[in-house]
């Protein structure tokens, strides 16, 4: 994968990023208007986090318009009952990965939330 950050709603591309081996992620998704969004300034200060502490393991995806992933991504990265703002995802390759923690509106507030989380994979 290239960068620590990436941005998409594409199935595909997302399984790509998940091949990439021994790396923790840490996955935001979008499901508000632009004007509105909330997760701009934690998906910036997630990727500083990263690049500053771990960038050899820890990566960070943003997956706008999550509703439009496959079935199979959408179990992996939310829960049944909605979609949380984050999760993070341990170790591992693939899909065959474990979900660590899933973060609501407001849990994750600044770049220690997000150190805690990373550290968390």
């Amino acid at each position: 994968m290239s960068g620590i950050g990436v941005i998409t709603s594409d199935s595909q591309q997302i399984r790509s990023c998940l091949n990439e081996a021994n790396t923790v992620f840490l996955v935001f998704a979008d499901t508000t208007p632009p004007s509105q969004n909330p997760i701009q300034p934690r998906y910036d200060e997630a990727i500083e986090v990263a690049k500053n502490n771990n960038p050899a393991v820890w990566r960070t995806l943003w997956i706008k318009q999550p509703e439009q992933l496959d079935a199979e991504l959408q179990k992996l990265l939310w829960k049944p009952d909605g979609i949380t703002q984050a999760v993070v995802l341990s170790l591992g390759t693939g899909l065959d990965r474990e979900v660590k923690k899933r973060y609501g509106d407001g849990e994750l507030q600044g770049p220690f939330d997000i150190l805690e989380a990373y550290s968390q994979g």
